[in-house]
């Protein structure tokens, strides 16, 4: 076991340090912070942590890892959640729920579709599977030469997880298609669906 070293500068604060961190500490965006108040009530309510309250916080410590993670978490929770409530609002179509997201960085037409899926695959399995690499990497080992879609565009993504859940349950069986992106990743990850090392493509 190591223990803290001893210290012996008395003072700890070169001079005029105070002003300085007080001055870096008001021009701190309390935006920012919005996510971790969140999970601390929950952390207070529950007295102990979810997995989503540690995938939370480990999506907020990461922040600078790309340039839309900054971005998204500079935004206001009034944003978000105006956002994503016109994107779950009942009869729109895929594009148009993928407009809705169109303010939050890294979602919607103009990001990446690893978050953007994650996010309708969460809000509804039933109809919506994650992207990755992994997954998109599986089609020609179980889809017809003749489908020469863009599977990197998430409509026609997700329309394809869509009729092949179909074409599944026609043969018996009930699929979502969750559990169809589910079982792409597993033929696409080199190492399987059953590794401990899963990480979820781009």
């Amino acid at each position: 076991m190591s223990f803290a070293q001893s210290c012996d500068a008395e003072p700890l604060l070169k001079p005029r340090s105070a002003d300085h961190l007080a001055s870096s500490y008001l021009s701190y965006p309390q935006v920012c912070d919005e996510l971790l108040s969140e999970v601390r009530s929950r952390l207070v309510s529950n007295g102990a942590a979810t997995k989503l309250d540690l995938g939370a916080l480990v999506f907020w410590k990461h922040i600078n890892n790309a340039p839309w993670m900054t971005a998204l978490m500079k935004l206001p929770d009034t944003v978000v959640r105006a956002a994503t409530a016109r994107a779950f609002a009942a009869g729109l179509s895929d594009e148009e729920r993928l407009s809705a997201l169109a303010p939050l960085h890294g979602c919607g037409f103009g990001g990446g579709g690893a978050i953007t899926s994650v996010l309708f695959a969460a809000w509804d399995p039933q109809s919506y599977g994650v992207y990755d690499k992994f997954a998109a990497s599986a089609r020609a080992n179980v889809t017809s030469t003749a489908c020469a879609c863009d599977w990197s565009h998430l409509p026609t993504y997700w329309s394809h997880l869509r009729r092949i859940a179909t074409e599944l349950q026609d043969g018996g069986g009930s699929w979502t298609p969750r559990m169809v992106d589910m079982a792409l990743f597993g033929i696409g990850n080199p190492r399987g669906a059953d590794t401990d090392s899963w990480t979820r493509g781009e």
